[in-house]
């Protein structure tokens, strides 16, 4: 039944520890502070949204789908400003309006 012989006893290592067991107890805490990252990386990320998602500027909840909206036509009223002040200064240089000057871009 067992691999002891009648005569013999069983007798533990008296500590010592063997490479198979360090690599073991190095595996365990690796993975144990991947998994802690990997969380506090979710959570951070599901707070931040969480935070993005309830901004309320002047009483108006605004989301991320908003303030793309918002960047867009703030993109095209500058384009639109731009185009304007090219006209302007293609028009009038700048030897004949000393006082103008141009807005920096």
């Amino acid at each position: 039944m067992s691999n002891v012989s009648s005569g013999e006893t069983w007798k533990p290592d008296n500590g010592r520890r063997t490479i198979g067991d360090y690599v073991t107890s190095s595996l365990l805490v690796l993975f144990t502070l991947l998994v802690g990252i990997a969380c506090a990386v979710i959570l951070a990320s599901t707070l931040t949204q969480t935070r993005m998602s309830g901004i309320t500027v002047n009483g108006v909840n605004i989301n991320i789908w908003k303030l793309n909206e918002i960047r867009t036509k703030w993109s095209d009223i500058n384009k639109q400003i731009n185009e304007m002040t090219d006209e302007i200064e293609l028009t009038f240089p700048h030897e004949a309006c000393g006082s103008i000057v141009s807005p920096s871009r």
